[in-house]
């Protein structure tokens, strides 16, 4: 998992990637073969973990649902 200096410094971008490794772990299985990168709009340092975490789970949820319907249209016309 990668994330973009636009995040904050150092410490920011490896808190952000503990709380998206914890969100993803708690909704997801691990698909093999899969990178994720994060790229932060913002320097995210001062918000609340709980706003992070939130805001990560709704983009991970989107993103299962957007692969999904790409698989079952994969499947269907293949």
């Amino acid at each position: 998992m990668a994330l973009g200096r636009t995040a904050g410094s150092a410490t920011t971008r490896s808190r952000i990637r503990r709380i998206a490794r914890e969100v993803f772990a708690d909704r997801f299985s691990r698909p093999a073969g899969v990178d994720l990168l994060l790229l932060a709009r913002s320097d995210v340092s001062g918000h609340p973990r709980r706003q992070i975490r939130a805001s990560l789970a709704e983009l991970l949820t989107r993103l299962a649902n957007a692969l999904a319907r790409r698989q079952a249209d994969t499947t269907a016309h293949g």
